[in-house]
């Protein structure tokens, strides 16, 4: 298998390839380049250009990012919190004011026709990273005993 030789001009382009799915972090970007054995010299280079540029802005991206997160309101505290630590994102005192229960409700009564158990709502609110005590107070809402009890 041949490897790719990158130039200044490659590198940057295939980084701007990178940007033009989506925003990146430096953390995501550095990633996908080092995956595309790119050299670390030219990777510098390239970040520090696009940095120039406003391309890469991790503080705008972070705050971004946690108010779709939160927006959204389909997961949880610890969920959005791992998400923007995979991303390389700080994560601002703004997630303080997130409502964890509000959203596991809002997501719960978006399911209507659903007839949640104990285990179906366990797991529903489990893989968003709802805690026990949130999944425990809305079963309580919705008068669902956990039949185990």
């Amino acid at each position: 298998m041949k490897t790719k030789v990158f130039t200044y001009e490659s590198a940057m382009d295939q980084a701007l390839r990178f940007l033009s799915v989506r925003f990146l972090s430096e953390k995501e970007l550095r990633e996908k380049m080092m995956r595309k054995a790119c050299p670390i010299d030219l990777i510098d280079q390239v970040e520090k250009r696009l940095f120039e540029l406003d391309y890469l802005n991790d503080e705008r991206l972070s705050k971004e990012a946690l108010r779709l997160y939160m927006e959204e309101g389909k997961y949880s505290r610890r969920y959005i919190e791992n998400k923007m630590f995979q991303r390389g994102l700080c994560i601002s005192e703004a997630l303080s004011d997130y409502d964890e229960e509000a959203a596991a409700r809002r997501i719960v009564s978006r399911k209507v026709s659903k007839v949640f158990t104990w285990t179906s709502l366990y797991r529903f609110l489990g893989n968003r990273g709802f805690s026990s005590r949130t999944i425990k107070n809305i079963a309580q809402e919705l008068s669902i005993q956990d039949a185990n009890s």
